[in-house]
């Protein structure tokens, strides 16, 4: 049975359902089709199949949005004897015309003697540009242990394309802080030890493809002019944690750090010789302080395993944290301030405590929780579509490592209440660095959080959700914390009211799933699709974007949206160097780009060629964005009015219905 996996309401596709046999005569076949959308009315058909194969089509015109579930049965012999029988089953997704959209809001109760009560209102507005007619989907979930989500969703954290070599580590080093915190808690099973070790070696191998023959490490190997410094103390750091684990290659590790040592300068401080795919110290220095921190970070935490000489490594860290404690006293910025206060913290500087000071007097305090943002706003306190940038989700991450580093844990705990809000419902955040440091910090907090459930006599949570018509409630106890309560709300709700009362922790998260639709703009980037060449079974866009930030960008994605039924030619990419590397996934083709200075801009040529018979294609969005600041995001639109038009004898001139003169088989339906 041939048929895409997803299509547009207001489509219609045609199906190829084929019937085989090896019979020796020739064989009556009685065909039955029928689908889930509309199960009153099947296809029926008798036909006549020689020995080998015969194919019928089969229009789809899906009325509803959702799985159907296509059967497809054939019966060979008469009416009285049945021969050979067979019955297959397929399904298809149909989906409204826009784009999907996640948006959330988590919410940590942490309730005690002090504060027995807890009370939470969340808006649960919906966009205006929501596409008529797709109902969206409210869940409520309920856990009692604030790692939980993240755990469950560990290997959907992104929903994001996984084609570079630092993308590949959103997989990796995620794995490592779970299994830490599962060990350190007594919740490792054997199941969870195997399953962890299989994923962990699975994104080793395939890190290693983006590796240059010197060691080093760069988004795309060594198609790539030069190793990143960036990404190759990326990758020693989330290796060097792996090693307890599976079996890492200590030469791998230490071509690593032989080559990041290579690259110092006298001064301490770091060369950059790779091509810059993130916003590191974009003041114009090659070798800045988020540089200098990330990098000293990875071989503070990879010191322990005598990879060189122990003299060269303590030399060269030496150097680095000077070069940070120097430059201390200028540092303003809320994320540099974060990563530089981790590092000497786990360097044991004399200046930790100037450092934790003044990172203390950047913080932003909205209520119970507590972040650091460049911008000094407060993040995410609207509605469930507001979000706050990665860079300030990854500085929180950091300040959350320098607090536990210095034993401030209890003094933490508004910054958990922070990260855990802005968590996506799949348990990771916007971007790969965000998601891997907050993950790494929320772990190590957990692991020192001191409520023993088991102990206490009088643990548990009671929890209520009210909105408009709807009313529920669930109780967290030390017997179900770490289990996920979900429940199902349609769109009918404004609000929804949440109240606790207990001793202990629970965390709501309220997700919304839609629909949109539309051209979206954006102050840093701007993009456009022209239609340059059309045809029933061809068609060429020419998307163009252009970078508007008064900076320069990071490494960019563009996501494009293929009519259903097309391919994207790839003879047509592989001569455009622009494009750095592409991938498809379902409908959607996706495009690598590196950064773009202030007002630079890049058109690049896509083909797309009919492979399967679709008719009244629908319009189809092209998003572009900065890898590590999703927000940054423009979406453009582009329709074929020559696919809007097509009819199935248009895209299929072949189907029998389209020449009823030439079609033998007897169809009802």
């Amino acid at each position: 049975m041939d048929l895409p996996d997803i299509i547009v309401k207001g489509e219609e596709v045609v199906i190829q359902v084929s019937i085989f046999h090896y019979l020796p005569t020739r064989q009556q076949v009685f065909m039955s089709i029928q689908h889930s959308d509309d199960p009153q009315q099947p296809t029926l058909a008798t036909i006549e199949v020689q020995p080998g194969g015969h194919s019928i089509f089969v229009k789809l015109t899906p009325q509803n949005i959702g799985d159907i579930t296509i059967t497809a049965m054939a019966r060979a012999g008469d009416l009285l004897t049945t021969v050979a029988m067979d019955t297959l089953q397929r399904t298809i997704t149909v989906k409204p015309n826009g784009l999907k959209k996640n948006c959330n809001k988590q919410h940590l109760i942490h309730l005690h003697p002090a504060l027995p009560t807890a009370s939470k209102t969340v808006s649960l507005a919906t966009p205006l540009n929501i596409v008529q007619g797709s109902d969206a989907l409210v869940t409520v979930k309920i856990t009692g242990d604030f790692m939980i989500p993240s755990i469950n969703g560990l290997q959907n954290l992104l929903k994001q394309p996984h084609g570079c070599g630092e993308q590949n580590m959103v997989d990796f080093a995620p794995n490592v802080y779970v299994y830490k915190y599962l060990k350190a808690v007594g919740e490792l099973t054997s199941t969870i030890e195997k399953n962890t070790q299989r994923h962990l070696e699975f994104g080793y191998q395939n890190e290693l493809a983006y590796k240059h023959r010197d060691g080093s490490f760069s988004a795309f190997g060594e198609s790539d002019s030069s190793g990143s410094s960036w990404l190759t103390a990326f990758v020693l750091k989330c290796f060097g944690q792996a090693r307890a684990l599976i079996l890492i290659d200590d030469n791998v590790l230490k071509k690593a750090m032989v080559w990041l040592l290579f690259h110092q300068y006298h001064d301490g401080s770091f060369d950059e010789p790779g091509k810059l795919i993130r916003w590191f110290d974009q003041s114009g220095s090659g070798h800045g302080n988020d540089l200098n921190s990330f990098i000293l970070i990875s071989l503070l935490e990879n010191k322990d395993f005598h990879l060189v000489e122990d003299s060269k490594l303590s030399t060269a860290i030496t150097l680095g944290v000077q070069n940070l404690e120097y430059k201390l006293i200028d540092v303003q910025d809320a994320y540099t301030m974060a990563i530089m206060c981790y590092t000497l913290a786990l360097a044991e500087s004399s200046l930790n405590y100037t450092c934790m000071n003044k990172l203390k007097a950047a913080a932003v305090i909205d209520g119970e929780q507590t972040f650091w943002s460049s911008r000094g706003t407060v993040g995410r306190s609207g509605p469930l579509l507001t979000r706050a940038l990665a860079r300030d989700i990854e500085a929180t991450g950091y300040a959350l490592l320098a607090y536990i580093e210095m034993n401030m844990v209890t003094e933490a705990f508004s910054i958990v209440k922070w990260l855990v809000s802005q968590r996506n419902p799949t348990g990771g955040y916007q971007s790969t660095q965000d998601t891997v440091v907050a993950l790494q910090a929320l772990s190590k907090f957990s692991e020192l959080f001191g409520l023993d459930k088991y102990k206490t006599a009088n643990y548990g949570v009671k929890i209520r959700a009210d909105g408009p018509g709807f009313s529920h409630q669930y109780a967290v106890t030390k017997f179900n914390f770490d289990m996920i309560h979900s429940v199902e709300v349609y769109n009918t709700l404004s609000y929804l009211n949440i109240s606790a009362t207990g001793y202990g922790i629970a965390v709501i998260d309220v997700s919304m799933t839609h629909y949109v639709q539309g051209a979206i703009s954006d102050n840093f980037i701007t993009v456009s699709v022209p239609i340059v060449k059309e045809s029933i079974n061809s068609i060429t866009i020419n998307p163009c974007v252009r970078w508007t930030g008064n900076t320069t960008s990071n490494m960019l994605l563009v996501e494009i949206e293929m009519p259903t039924g097309f391919m994207h030619d790839t003879e047509v990419l592989n001569v455009q160097a622009t494009i750095r590397r592409y991938e498809r996934n379902g409908r959607n083709l996706a495009l690598y780009f590196d950064s773009l200075d202030s007002r630079e801009y890049f058109c690049v040529s896509v083909t797309m060629d009919r492979f399967q018979p679709t008719a009244k294609s629908q319009a189809c969005h092209v998003v572009a964005y900065d890898y590590y600041e999703p927000t940054h995001q423009a979406i453009a639109v582009y329709e074929s009015e020559i696919l809007k038009k097509a009819t199935i004898c248009d895209v299929c001139p072949l189907c029998e219905w389209c020449h009823i003169q030439q079609f033998q088989p007897s169809i009802v339906g």
